[in-house]
């Protein structure tokens, strides 16, 4: 089960890549007023903090992995907040499609 989580946690990792540069193409393509300007940066800003948390969470797993170390309790406390982070961002970026 943990080596399925490592894979989830690695995979969407790499697949982030794609989405911030398809979030960049958008934010830079996509022509808005000024309000929705605003949100469309708020929701990059909460995105690529989440990305890269996300980023540094996967380079920890792999150190620990390599060490044949489990997760500790920091690694476990980070995963929950970045969840978090990545609702955050996920609803922002609905905002923006839907409203």
């Amino acid at each position: 089960m943990q080596g399925a989580a490592y894979w989830n946690l690695w995979l969407g990792a790499a697949l982030t890549v794609a989405t911030v540069l398809a979030g960049f193409y958008a934010y830079n393509t996509v022509n808005h007023d000024d309000p929705s300007h605003a949100a469309m940066t708020d929701h990059r800003n909460w995105a690529l903090v989440t990305a890269v948390i996300f980023w540094i969470l996967a380079i920890w797993s792999v150190r620990a992995k390599w060490n044949s170390a489990g997760p500790r309790a920091g690694f476990l406390v980070t995963l929950i907040l970045a969840t978090g982070l990545l609702g955050v961002a996920g609803w922002k970026g609905g905002e923006l499609v839907y409203r």
